[in-house]
This record gives C-alpha cells, sequence and structure tokens, in this order.
C-alpha cells in the first residue's frame, strides 16, 4: 500500500459547535462530571485515508472538514489510539462513471483493518473528481456499500458519500461525533419513581435502614473491613516486608474507608435500580449502553461517601510501632478501631452519606435528561440529514422537510408516482415509516418590504419603503455596518439607517449574498456607537451566540425577533424545508418555518429582522442568534398559513462573508 496514506487532525472543539455545546453542557454539572470517562474533554479527530498524492493538499486544507474551517493539527498515529472522538473520512478517486480503481480498492480495505466495527457506519466517504453527478455518486456508493456489506441489499453508503467539495461532509462529521460522545456517556435515563423517591419525605429514613441492615450493620461493618484488612496488599507485592511508617497506616486506613464506602455507594445504588430496571425497560438506547446506573457511577459516588467519612472520623489513634507490614494481625487491630468510631458515629454518617447521595442524584437527573434531549436531537438530525442527502439526488422530489419527527418529502403526483419514491428510498433505509409523500406546490412568501430592530428605508421612495436592521457588524479599524435583506434595498441607490429617536445615518451598499436574501450596509456617518449584544428590550442588549451550521433548532423552540413595524413578538419553530433551486439543480438553502405566537409576529416593513432563540436550561444556555426573517408563508403544500413566517439561518451569509477578501474581518456584534 505504498500509494495509500493515513493520516489524523485534531481539531479544537469550537470547530465543531454541535459538539462543543455537548461538551459545555456536562461541564454545568461538576457534582457528577467526575464520574464521566475522560472522552468528554478531548479534542475531536479526523482520520483521513487518502491516495499519497492529495496528502500535502489535505494537511494545508483540511478545514474544510470542520464546521467553522478552523484546521486541524497533525498527530502522529501514536496519538491516536486514545482518541474516542474520532471520525473517519475516506477520499475516493473513481472514474466518471463511478468505477471504483484499485487504489480505491485498497483505501476500502485500509478502512476495515483499521477501523473498529462500531465504527463502520460513521466513516464518511467523499469523491474528489472533476465531474461528480448523482448517477456516478450512486454507483461508487454502490460498490463500496458491497465491498463493507456483500449479502446487505441495502446501499449504506449512498446517504454518506458526498463531493469533495460539499460543505454537507463538514455538518455529518459533526454530527457523527457528537454521535460518539453521546455513546460513552454513562447513561441516558428516563425520569422515574426510582430518582424522585431521592426528594420523598421519607428518604432518609428508608435509605437510612437500608444501610443501618446492611454494610453499616455492626458485624457486616465489621466483616468488610477485617476481610479487606485481610486482602490488603503494599504495592500490589506480598514477597517484600517493610517496617510501617505513617503515611503507610494513613494510606491503609484511607484503603478501608473506601471499601465500606463502596459497600454503602453499591447498597444504595441497587435500591435504585430496582426502580430504574423497570422504568428503563422499555427506553430505546442506540448508543450502546445500558438504561441503569453504571459502575462509573458506583466508584464516583463511593468517592464522595468516602470524603464524608473521612471527614467525620477524623484521624485515628497514633497506633504506630515496628510492625511488619505483612502482620494481619496489626491491620486487624486498624481495622477493628476504625469499626468502633463508624459506629460511634453512625447516625451522623447516615445523615451526611445520604445528603451527599442525594445531591449528587438528584444532579444526575437534570443531567440525564439533558442526554436524552441531546440523544434525540442527534438521532433525528441524522435521519434529516440522511434523508435530505438521498432526496436531493432524486430529480423527481422537489423538496424534503422536517417537521417535528416527520420527514415530508414533496412530489408532484399527477407526473410521478409516490411508490417509485418509496421504492427509492428503501434502497437506502430498511424503515421508512417516519416519511410522509406530499404534493408539492410552489411556495409563496409576502416579503415585508443601528440597532437591531430599525428602520432601513429608501430615501427616494414615496412614500417611504422600508424594512428592518438585521444587526450590527464592526470590522477591525471600528467601522460599523448593518445587515437586512437584499430584497428590501433593491432598486435604490440611497439608502438611510432611521433610529427609533428618529435620527438617520447615511448608507451605501457593500455587499449582497448569492445565495440568500441578504444585504450588507456600509454607515458613512463617522458619529456612529453601535450597540453590542442580541437585542432583548427597548435599549437592553445581551451577550448571544451564534446558531451554526451544524446546529438545529428543537420542535416548538420559542423564538423572537425585532422588527421595525411590529418590534418584538414571539413564536415558535416549526419545521424546516429543502427545495430544489433548479429543474435539475441541487436543493437549495434551508427555509426555516416560524409560527407566530403574537397576534402578528411580523408585519410590512419586518423584512430583515433577526430571529432569535430562546434560552430553554437543556441544550442552550444562551441567547441564539438564529434567523433572518424574509416574510410571511402565504400558501404552501395545499394549504393557506396564517400568521407563518419563513427564514434562513444568519450564519449562512456570515460564512460566505468569510470567503470575500473585503468581508473576511468583519464580525456581527453579538
Amino acid at each position: 500500500m505504498s500509494g495509500i496514506k493515513c493520516q489524523t487532525f485534531r481539531y479544537d472543539s469550537d470547530a465543531f459547535p454541535r459538539l462543543n455545546l455537548l461538551q459545555r453542557r456536562l461541564q454545568d454539572f461538576p457534582k457528577v462530571n467526575g464520574s464521566f470517562p475522560s472522552v468528554i474533554l478531548q479534542m475531536p479527530c479526523i482520520r483521513v485515508v487518502c491516495d499519497r498524492g492529495v496528502e500535502e493538499h489535505i494537511r494545508t486544507n483540511n478545514g474544510q472538514f470542520s464546521v467553522k474551517g478552523i484546521l486541524g493539527d497533525f498527530i502522529e498515529e501514536k496519538d491516536v489510539i486514545e482518541c474516542k472522538l474520532i471520525v473517519t473520512l475516506c477520499i475516493l478517486k473513481p472514474d466518471k462513471c463511478g468505477k471504483l480503481t484499485s487504489k480505491d480498492m485498497e483505501l476500502l480495505k485500509l478502512i476495515k483493518d483499521i477501523v473498529p466495527d462500531i465504527d463502520i457506519k460513521t466513516v464518511v466517504f467523499a469523491v474528489d473528481t472533476t465531474e461528480c453527478t448523482f448517477q456516478m455518486l450512486e454507483k461508487c456508493s454502490k460498490k463500496v456499500s458491497e465491498y463493507f456489506d456483500h449479502f446487505s441489499s441495502i446501499n449504506t453508503i449512498f446517504n454518506r458519500l458526498f463531493p469533495i467539495k460539499s460543505t454537507e461532509i463538514a455538518v455529518r462529521i459533526s454530527l457523527f461525533l457528537e454521535r460518539s460522545l453521546l455513546r460513552e456517556l454513562p447513561v441516558k435515563l428516563i425520569k422515574t419513581e426510582g430518582l424522585e423517591q431521592l426528594t420523598s419525605p421519607g428518604y432518609y429514613q428508608v435509605f437510612g435502614n437500608i444501610l443501618k441492615n446492611g454494610p453499616l450493620k455492626e458485624d457486616k461493618c465489621q466483616d468488610i473491613l477485617r476481610r479487606n484488612a485481610f486482602e490488603w496488599k503494599l504495592d500490589c507485592n506480598v514477597t517484600h516486608t517493610l517496617s510501617w511508617k505513617k503515611v503507610k497506616v494513613t494510606s491503609f486506613q484511607n484503603y478501608l474507608c473506601e471499601s465500606i464506602s463502596n459497600e454503602i455507594a453499591l447498597v444504595l445504588q441497587e435500591k435504585l435500580n430496582e426502580k430504574l430496571r423497570v422504568d428503563n425497560m422499555n427506553l430505546a438506547d442506540e448508543f450502546g449502553t445500558q438504561p441503569v446506573l453504571t459502575d462509573s457511577m458506583v466508584l464516583f459516588v463511593s468517592k464522595v461517601i468516602n470524603s464524608k467519612i473521612v471527614a467525620k472520623l477524623g484521624s485515628y489513634p497514633d497506633l504506630l510501632c515496628s510492625v511488619d507490614v505483612m502482620d494481619a494481625r496489626f491491620r486487624q487491630m486498624i481495622a477493628d478501631e476504625i469499626h468502633k468510631n463508624i459506629m460511634e458515629r453512625r447516625d451522623e454518617l447516615v445523615q451526611a452519606v445520604l445528603s451527599k447521595f442525594g445531591d449528587v442524584y438528584l444532579e444526575y437527573m437534570k443531567m440525564s435528561d439533558i442526554i436524552n434531549v441531546f440523544a434525540e436531537r442527534n438521532k433525528f438530525d441524522i435521519c434529516f440529514h440522511e434523508y435530505k442527502t438521498i432526496t436531493e439526488r432524486n430529480l423527481l422530489v422537489k423538496a424534503c422537510g422536517l417537521f417535528g419527527k416527520i420527514i415530508k418529502i414533496y412530489i408532484q403526483k399527477e407526473v410521478h408516482d409516490e411508490a417509485s419514491i418509496r421504492s427509492y428510498l428503501l434502497q437506502y433505509n430498511e424503515d421508512i415509516s417516519i416519511v410522509n409523500i406530499c404534493e408539492y406546490q410552489e411556495m409563496t412568501t409576502k416579503k415585508h418590504t443601528l440597532m437591531s430592530g430599525i428602520k432601513v428605508t429608501q430615501s427616494e421612495s414615496f412614500p417611504a419603503r422600508y424594512g428592518t436592521v438585521s444587526f450590527a457588524l464592526q470590522d477591525e479599524k471600528g467601522q460599523y455596518y448593518c445587515a437586512t435583506c437584499k430584497h428590501v434595498i433593491e432598486g435604490s441607490s440611497s439608502l438611510n439607517i432611521e433610529t427609533d429617536d428618529g435620527y438617520l445615518f447615511c448608507t451605501k451598499l457593500f455587499y449582497c449574498s448569492e445565495d440568500v436574501d441578504f444585504a450588507l450596509l456600509k454607515l458613512q456617518n463617522t458619529n456612529v456607537c453601535g450597540s453590542h449584544g442580541i437585542r432583548h428590550g427597548k435599549n437592553e442588549f445581551i451577550p448571544g451566540e451564534l446558531l451554526e451550521n451544524d446546529m438545529m433548532p428543537n420542535e416548538n423552540d420559542t423564538v423572537y425577533k425585532w422588527g421595525a413595524t411590529t418590534g418584538r413578538t414571539n413564536g415558535k419553530y416549526i419545521g424546516v424545508l429543502c427545495t430544489r433551486k433548479l429543474e435539475n439543480g441541487n436543493f437549495d438553502i434551508e427555509t426555516f418555518i416560524i409560527e407566530g405566537l403574537d397576534e402578528h409576529f411580523s408585519k410590512e416593513g419586518d423584512s430583515g429582522s433577526l430571529v432569535c432563540i430562546k434560552p430553554d436550561s437543556v441544550v442552550y444556555t444562551s441567547h441564539m442568534a438564529a434567523f433572518i426573517l424574509i416574510g410571511e408563508l402565504e400558501q404552501y403544500d395545499g394549504n393557506v398559513y396564517v400568521n407563518t413566517h419563513v427564514c434562513y439561518r444568519v450564519s449562512i451569509p456570515l460564512m460566505e462573508m468569510k470567503k470575500h477578501k473585503a468581508c473576511s474581518n468583519i464580525k456581527p456584534c453579538f
């Protein structure tokens, strides 16, 4: 395999915002995150398997595989062994018909050799050819799928094979990295009576009796301590003898306290598990862990309990003398002294242990709820990304959307047979029960014609046409800009920004997006003081974050916007739609659909408003700058909509701007 190269790149977590968000949320639970495997703090890696001819290019251009375009650092193979957050990317170079070359087959063999079976389904494939048609991708993916699973009739590769320059590669890698982390987490639980009993009035009495009749019962406690004292070995070596030193006695005392702590933790958790095993029996868990409390949590709770016991017992009488370390009688004497101290303070110890145990598991319950949400989001977002990829490559499909937990695929039923679409989908999915085939109709949108939410006016029009400033931006020299919708400023050479108090700023068009309804205006005034942050009140601005390209909103997320006409209004996210841009082309930029919660979420003049997601304290703890409002949805899929509105991701034009030299250093002020 002299022409084959396998190289691994380590990225900062910021390169994959979705993964970074999950890692940050897990750090919000200090009482329990000590039980997590070290993988939660790991930096993500991409292992690239490719032809040696493109090796140097990948080293300098691997930023294209991260969501934010951040470059990864090459690492040696010896450093890859411990990495759990790793996705493999295989770059193939088939001919124009999709036929794999002998070198491509060598690449596939190498993947089989180095990628664990559990991770084969998360290998992403890229095709590096000048011409890359949908037909070529289908033929190529079929050959790869047959190589990895010769007996399956399902092509499992088609939905994760992309042209080398596709931005969807980074999105899929990000989804798989998040899935890898979720798989490593100790457990995903549903809320149950098993955990809720920790807050019940009888908690201390019920669990206290369990301890007093279990590991803290006088004879059982003594038996545990004596047994562990007898079995203890210094430095795991029984062939040498050493005289006792105080440090060794202290170490041995701590060891005995740890042994009784572990017994206490096991008993307490077994009591919870009796209920949890039943309550979680039907919990679907595709991440490879059992939905019950795990050994890692036993260990962690044991450490917590041990710290309480040691603190309560304090120091012991000085038992030092020149005694051989192998003298079991001496160790028994220390065990009996600890047992005596435990019995004298038993009620006090029980209260302290149960208080700490309850605190740990109440936080564990909160953390578990959040893991559930992230796991469910990951499952459906991967599913939607797969269906979007598959349907984009079938020209009979006009659009694909995700509404709640239903995938909607739109076709012209008068022209095309619904059964043929289902047959097409079944080539790549065993189960398409979440799919609805819908009648396609053109979407009609009513477009509403330096502070977020103030007016952008066309000064030469009468009556004055206006839209809304989305948000302010600033470059490294302090120059201010503002964003709005492109359709707001079309046909005008004279544009003003009008503040709430009537002051006018002169502007000129600086940049227009090719892909979305976005325009960037440069302020001509020198006496400008921009407001930084997301607008939350009339004159209130708060820090916020950007909803990046690899992140999807949750169903029914509460959103709000500031518009020049309606001010602040509230709504909820209900779905996303991808529509084919041209008859024979790819899907257009995603359209996000918002349903108003107020009487009017938007009116004429609100186009360009920045739409933000409110923190939900589960996934998002910050206000998220998510979308830019285009206008009101009037009709789609045979329905007439009321108070329903369409938007696009704000991250799309910001990512575009980075590629233009004149705009690359202009940053949003939130």
